[in-house]
C-alpha cells in the first residue's frame, strides 16, 4: 500500500470520526494498524465477514460504534479511491481474500451514515 495514500484515508477517517461520532480515535488508531500489517486486513474480512456495513466481531455486537475492522475496511476502500483519483492506477475498490474461504463481500454498499466519508476529503 501507498503511505500517503494511506495516511491520507487515515486522517480523513480520523475526520470523520471526530465530526460523525460513529466512532472513536482509538478505534481509527487501531484500524490503521490492521492496513499495515500484511494480512491482517485479509483475515479481519475472512474471520469476522467484515464489511463496511457490518462485522461479525464482538466489538461491533456489543458496541454502538463502528468497529476497527469496519473502519478498515472503509480506509482501505479510501485507500483506493485516492490511488485511482491521484495516481489513475485504475486499481479496483473490491477487496477479495485469497484462500480457500471467499466470502460474499460488496465494499461498495455504502449506508448513508457513512457517505459523507467519502466527501471529506474534497472539504
Amino acid at each position: 500500500m501507498n503511505m500517503s495514500a494511506t495516511m491520507s484515508a487515515y486522517n480523513a477517517a480520523m475526520t470523520w470520526a471526530r465530526r460523525s461520532g460513529l466512532t472513536d480515535e482509538g478505534r481509527v488508531n487501531r484500524a490503521l494498524g490492521i492496513l499495515k500489517a500484511k494480512g491482517a486486513l485479509e483475515r479481519a474480512i475472512v474471520k469476522y465477514d467484515a464489511t463496511v456495513d457490518e462485522c461479525l466481531c464482538p466489538s461491533n455486537a456489543h458496541s454502538d460504534l463502528i468497529c476497527k475492522h469496519r473502519v478498515a475496511v472503509m480506509m482501505f476502500k479510501k485507500h483506493q479511491r485516492i490511488m485511482n483519483e491521484e495516481f489513475d492506477l485504475g486499481l479496483s475498490e473490491s477487496f477479495e481474500p485469497t484462500g480457500d474461504y471467499e466470502p460474499e463481500i460488496d465494499p461498495l454498499e455504502v449506508p448513508d451514515a457513512i457517505e459523507s466519508w467519502y466527501e471529506l476529503r474534497d472539504a
